[in-house]
Parts: C-alpha cells; structure tokens; sequence
C-alpha cells in the first residue's frame, strides 16, 4: 500500500476540507522546492501534493477511503486479472477527472 495520505498531511481521518487545506498550506509552504532547495525534500512535495489532491475532493476522498478501509482492493501481484482495480490508475483516473471538471469550470464560468 502507497503511504497514508492523512498520515502525509498529518491530520485524522475526519478532518473537513477547511483543515486539509490548512495542514496543506502549511506543508507546502515548509516543502516548496523554490523556498527549500533540498532536492530530497522534492520528492517528498510531491506526496504532499498528491495527499491533497486526493483528499480535497469529495469524490476522490470516497474512493481513497473505500480502499484505505479494504472495501476495495489493490493487487500488486505480477500476474493481476484484468479486471481487478490497481490504484495508481484508480488515482490517476480520479486526478484527471478532478482536472477536466476544473477546466470546464472554468471556462463556462
């Protein structure tokens, strides 16, 4: 399993999206590879951003949680069905759905 995303903002699991974004802000700012130059810390950035492009949207929330709790199963296994749900792609999927949202958004508004 990735690493726990609320354990990656350091927040409960209940926490609103007023406080995800908080602990985010936060963790960006103390992350952000133009104000902290380390280039091991970059990596770790990226997991900060990605924890909270997870966890901000309700939708993608639901889905993260689903499988945080097992209801929903992630095989790393070499020789995987075709039909079973691998996570990254899950995750990718739901980011770009999330973007494609903003982007029209955006543009109808």
């Amino acid at each position: 399993m990735t690493k726990d995303f609320y354990s990656v903002l350091d927040i409960p699991a209940d926490t609103d999206k007023e406080e995800i974004r908080q602990a985010y802000m936060h963790l960006a700012r103390k992350y952000y590879p133009d104000v902290n130059k380390d280039p091991k810390l970059k990596a770790q950035f990226e997991e900060i951003n990605m924890a909270y492009t997870i966890l901000y949207d309700d939708e993608s929330r639901i889905f993260y949680n689903l499988y945080r709790e097992g209801e929903i199963e992630y095989s790393a296994q070499e020789n995987q069905a075709e039909d079973e749900l691998n996570l990254p792609v899950i995750i990718l999927f739901i980011v770009w759905i999330s973007l494609i949202g903003s982007l029209i958004w955006v543009l109808t508004n």
